[in-house]
């Protein structure tokens, strides 16, 4: 599973888009297979979809920014004792040397000031921090030309609220499974050699038995961080469902997020199995990224039929957060980009519904800030995963023969994961002044170890009988 470490400032969006671009020789065959002319026909040929962590497919989905909330006592400022205001003093920053204020300073972000603003600026900036315990002053350890960075602020990150989601999802894995790729091609073959009951013959062995239903459902819920600050979620359903004439599956999954209260649905699935013993058998496969809809069959066939395929798009969506530094008020856009998938394989026969869906996100945070003062620059420094996952999503249905040739209803579920969440840091960062009389002031929005999860939330496999038994009169 690829695992996005970067550390991007005001040009994150180019790099992101750079990425893929080169990995897209690595990608072909699933860009081959995924374009929007989905449909098939009701014996199309089989294939075997790659499975890779960074997909293609649909072009970039871009959500508008929407704006988010960070309310002032979100933000915790590291004071220190304050220190004795003294004006730093007015020299030209490059040299050192005394200056007329007149004399026209070209400042290494483009700006012209004369010295006697720029001295102001800086003075203004430097009073202010020594209200709160820090200087524009060189200190121990600080050499020119070397950007000494001071977390001014920060986000609080619930670290043990945190920790504690991480610990309830461990503990709902089941012991001693874990997760693991799977072949697709070797799947097809086991939903394929599934061998059910004659369909023709269930009314038959009905006609002196009380026919039984089948109904198995599994659900999995879990949250990982702060949905005030960013969070990532994860829901989904797997219901198996069997009667005398009839097998279904329906498969259900929604991976989420969220930006500073501002929430969305990176991924959307569904995957509905309809298998009677008479009549069309149907298959639906829908796929929405951010709200807008990438993939979608809904396909009738007759006899056994097979279909695998890969759709996959890219996603941005961003917020704006306001805050302020040294009281300079800020809008910061926040965002999600990165690449969903979802590669599966279905086969469906009368009383028999089998389907493997593989979904696959990478996401990584980015971020933008500008600042409009002379003698300072801003921007965010990213370094956060949002979410790298993988899961195997695994069921069939069908009703088989047992050993006495006795028709009986034989299911599989099976939903494992393998996910990294929430790892790196996002900091905006003012820079004030020039070196030697420059540092940089950070506010942290979000700073993790990340969560790192594998294991499986069930898998079982049962057998039931298709009818009641007559029962012996005495």
């Amino acid at each position: 599973m690829m695992h996005f470490a970067s550390e991007g400032d005001l040009s994150m969006n180019t790099f992101f888009k750079d990425l893929l671009r080169k990995a897209a020789p690595c990608i072909g065959l699933i860009a081959l297979l995924c374009g929007l002319a989905f449909a098939q026909g009701p014996q199309a040929k089989l294939t075997n979809p790659t499975r890779t962590d960074v997909v293609s497919g649909h072009p970039n989905i871009v959500a508008p920014t929407a704006e988010g909330v960070l309310s002032p006592n979100q933000i915790v400022v590291n004071r220190r004792s304050p220190i004795a205001y003294k004006p730093l003093p007015c020299v030209d920053p490059k040299t050192g040397k005394p200056v007329s204020p007149d004399t026209l300073l070209m400042l290494p972000n483009g700006k012209k000031v004369t010295e006697g603003q720029y001295c102001a600026e800086i003075n203004k900036f430097e009073q202010q921090l020594n209200a709160i315990g820090y200087t524009l002053r060189p200190g121990p350890g600080d050499r020119p030309g070397v950007t000494t960075r001071i977390e001014l602020q920060k986000i609080a990150t619930p670290t043990a609220t945190l920790q504690r989601q991480g610990q309830t999802l461990s503990s709902s894995y089941l012991p001693a499974l874990r997760f693991q790729p799977l072949n697709m091609a070797l799947e097809v073959q086991k939903q394929k050699a599934i061998i059910t009951f004659a369909p023709g013959l269930l009314n038959t062995v009905g006609n002196s038995n009380r026919p039984l239903t089948l109904q198995e459902v599994k659900n999995w819920n879990y949250t990982l961080g702060d949905p005030s600050s960013i969070s990532v979620s994860a829901n989904g359903k797997l219901e198996l469902d069997g009667t005398s004439t009839s097998t279904s599956l329906d498969a259900e999954a929604t991976i989420a997020g969220s930006l500073f209260s501002h929430s969305f649905n990176m991924m959307q699935a569904t995957g509905k199995l309809s298998s009677p013993t008479k009549g069309p058998l149907n298959l639906n496969v829908n796929v929405s990224v951010i709200g807008v809809n990438v993939y979608n069959v809904n396909q009738n066939t007759t006899g056994v039929f097979t279909k695998s395929d890969a759709p996959s798009s890219s996603l941005d969506e961003s917020t704006n957060v306001h805050f302020t530094i040294l009281g300079i008020p800020f809008t910061a856009k926040v965002g999600v980009q990165g690449s969903i998938g979802l590669t599966y394989s279905v086969t469906i026969a009368p009383v028999k519904a089998t389907g493997v869906f593989l979904p696959a996100v990478n996401t990584k945070a980015y971020g933008q800030l500008a600042v409009d003062v002379v003698v300072a620059s801003a921007g965010i420094r990213s370094a956060l995963t949002i979410l790298n996952f993988n899961g195997n999503l695994n069921g069939n249905v069908a009703i088989v023969p047992n050993a006495k040739n006795q028709p009986t209803y034989s299911y599989n579920a099976q939903f494992c994961q393998n996910l990294s969440a929430l790892d790196g840091s996002l900091v905006a960062f003012l820079t004030i002044g020039v070196d030697p009389i420059s540092k940089e002031f950070d506010t942290t929005l979000f700073s993790f170890n990340g969560f790192q999860s594998n294991g499986c939330l069930f898998s079982e496999s049962k057998t039931s009988p298709v009818f009641s038994q007559p029962v012996a009169l005495p």
